[in-house]
């Protein structure tokens, strides 16, 4: 199933993303600082909690629509 996130800097700039359930954090990372040009960073849930790269998109918990 795939579901899609929007990925947002603090300098405003937002990118959204489509990801399988059991695609990892860090490819959806990876994918977001393409997309953004943005150098390495974290990703944070939408209530600020980190996110790590070895966990899937299920695991993390992230739902359809999350930024």
């Amino acid at each position: 199933m795939t579901i899609y996130f929007e990925v947002a800097l603090i300098s405003g700039k937002r990118a959204r993303l489509s990801a399988e359930l059991d695609t990892s954090v860090d490819k959806l990372r990876k994918k977001a600082q393409k997309l953004l040009c943005a150098g390495r960073g974290c990703l944070l849930s939408s209530s600020g909690g980190i996110l790590g790269g070895g966990m899937s998109v299920s695991q993390a918990g992230l739902q359809k629509g999350d930024i």
